[in-house]
């Protein structure tokens, strides 16, 4: 498991550095987080290779394989499929190695979605070029529905002027505004 583990933890972490940055826009935290699930997932397959390479350091067994089968007493109203007893290689696959990863799976999904949502609310503000106005019209409908407590009225036509702004940006041969820069112009 330690093989297992260090490869697991040292994606986690360079995920985790990366988002932590202060530069960092939303849309490239979804597509880390969404490729570290894709990463996570991969590895159900993988049990195999981990033992491998967990073999070549060590020579030690799985310590119940040598012990005998203990036979449950079994009742009338069991029914008549057999006791499934997993030993060894297949027990710590399906006792530990598949319920950890799917626990941070799960978790990782639930994250995700959360970084999703918040996208989605503000991925208008760093791609106006590529907006119709009506889309950004939507979006920014959208945007002040959920924040409507925080947003004027004019806000809107705001974003659609803005939207002008970087277009007249990128025809005076500037680059494209980063996002961090956008927001602050915004604000």
């Amino acid at each position: 498991m330690a093989v297992f583990w260090a490869a697991i933890l040292n994606r986690i972490n360079g995920v985790s550095i990366s988002l932590q940055k202060k530069t960092i826009e939303l849309r490239t935290a979804v597509d880390l987080l969404k490729s570290l699930l894709d990463f996570l997932i991969s590895q159900r397959e993988l049990f195999d290779d981990y033992e491998t390479k967990a073999n070549e350091k060590t020579d030690s067994q799985y310590s119940d394989e040598n012990q005998r089968v203990r036979k449950r007493k079994r009742h009338h109203d069991d029914g008549p499929a057999k006791e499934v007893v997993l030993r060894g290689k297949e027990k710590l696959k399906v006792d530990t190695y598949l319920p950890v990863l799917d626990m941070l799976c799960t978790e990782l999904s639930r994250r995700l979605e959360a970084y999703r949502e918040i996208n989605d609310l503000f991925e208008f503000l760093t791609d106006f070029s590529t907006k119709s106005d009506a889309e950004i019209r939507q979006a920014c409908t959208k945007f002040k529905e959920h924040y409507f407590e925080d947003i004027e009225p004019e806000f809107i036509d705001e974003m659609v002027q803005y939207k002008y702004f970087i277009l007249q940006l990128e025809d005076a041969g500037k680059k494209i505004v980063p996002a961090e820069e956008s927001y602050k112009l915004i604000i």
